[in-house]
Order: C-alpha cells, then structure tokens, then sequence
C-alpha cells in the first residue's frame, strides 16, 4: 500500500470508490493501486472488452460508461451508490488524445478530445458531488497531463484539454 491510498483508507475506512477510464493507463493503474489496498472498486470504461480481458482488474466490479453522456455517467454513479451504499472517492481519468499537425486535425477530431476530456470530467463531478454532499464525505481526483503546463508538438486539440483543465482547477 502506498502512502497516498494508506492515507485515503484512513480517511475513508469504507473504501468504496468509483475510477472512471479504468480499462489503460492511469486509471487502470489506479484502480489496481486501490484493489490491492483492499478497496472496492467500480471500474468504469467505453471498452468494456478490455476491462473484462484483462484478468488483474478481476476482483473489481465492471460498467460500460461514454463519458461524455452525463446521463451515462449519472447511471454509473447510481450504480455504484446502489451497489457499495455509497462512494468515498470518485477518479476522473478517462482521455484521449489525437495527434497531428494542427491543420490536419478535424474540427471533429477536436470535439471530441474536448468532451472526453473536458467535458467527461465535468460530468464525473457533476454526478457524483451530490451524493457526496449528502454523505458530508468524499474525494474526487481529476486526472490531468503534463500538457496542461508544456505543450507538445501535433498533439494540439490533447494539449488545449488539458490546459481547459488545469485553467479550472486554479479557481
């Protein structure tokens, strides 16, 4: 157990968390970081296969979610709620990027980079901070990149994501 998730089951001895973006990456490695500290965990992902195929995310409970469907995200939320009787900690990681020289991506390559990345974080904390308003308890952890601070050469629409991100999170 690390010393952040030794901290967060402290705070938190229900260790009930819902991790958005599950299937690769951060949120994959999150959420095993959170299963191996004895946490329950609701992953959550648009590539269900991939969750489901991958034997170490086993002992986690598994959701198909677009994040950019606040409906969907609501429905996930609720379902976690339903099935832990609530949730402490709630990580927003789902993300995608698109590459290439910044005339050559479409305006729809754009849209959506922005609503899984911007957008899906907004709909994660928009569905779940009233549940943790009634419970008086919780933790929300946005998920960003090193783009919100440097950005990256044909990597445009990803790098104005994640700076959105970062802009809103120093308010």
């Amino acid at each position: 157990m690390t010393h952040s998730t030794s901290q967060l089951t402290r705070r938190f001895p229900g260790k009930r968390a819902l991790v958005f973006g599950a299937a690769s990456g951060l949120g994959r490695e999150t959420t095993l970081l959170l299963l191996d500290a004895g946490w329950r965990v609701m992953a959550a992902d648009i590539d269900t296969a991939r969750l489901k195929a991958d034997s170490s995310l086993g002992r986690a409970l598994h959701s198909g979610v677009d994040v950019k469907v606040a409906d969907a995200v609501q429905t996930v939320v609720d379902e976690t709620v339903a099935t832990f009787g609530g949730v402490d900690l709630v990580v927003n990681s789902a993300g995608i990027g698109a590459g290439g020289r910044f005339e050559e991506v479409p305006v729809d390559v754009w849209k959506e980079v922005l609503h899984v990345n911007v957008l899906g974080t907004v709909h994660g904390c928009s569905a779940v901070l009233p549940v943790m308003r009634q419970q008086k308890a919780g933790h929300i952890i946005n998920v960003a990149s090193a783009a919100a601070f440097h950005a990256l050469p044909r990597v445009s629409a990803y790098n104005a994501s994640k700076r959105s991100s970062h802009l809103e999170s120093l308010r």
